[in-house]
């Protein structure tokens, strides 16, 4: 919403109360989406931050906004669309060290 105000979010209603900072401890597969769900959705925000990065100028992605990372700083719009990239990579190396302290092979 922050970076573009007038565009509709595709999450699906209530993911946002499902999958937040108070829910992130929650393991009750009841409680939380299938992997279908999650992929369909991630694929879905994926090409809407596509379509939206792809109709910034140079002036929209440097325009300052709140941060949602610390009350009362600022970022850019240019930051916060590059942040989903570096989101899934902090994941993505998460996943790693799970698998090196199970005893999985290296992948990659």
């Amino acid at each position: 919403a922050l970076v573009k105000p007038d565009v509709r979010s595709v999450l699906p209603d209530g993911f946002a109360e499902k999958f937040n900072s108070k829910t992130a401890g929650e393991n009750d597969p009841a409680k939380l989406a299938d992997r279908a769900t999650l992929l369909a959705t991630f694929e879905k925000v994926r090409q809407q931050s596509i379509a939206i990065a792809k109709q910034l100028s140079d002036e929209e992605l440097s325009r300052e906004i709140p941060s949602p990372f610390a009350k009362g700083t600022l970022t850019t719009v240019g930051f916060m669309m590059h942040m989903p990239a570096l989101h899934g990579a902090t994941h993505l190396g998460q996943m790693q060290v799970i698998r090196r302290v199970l005893s999985k092979p290296v992948l990659f």
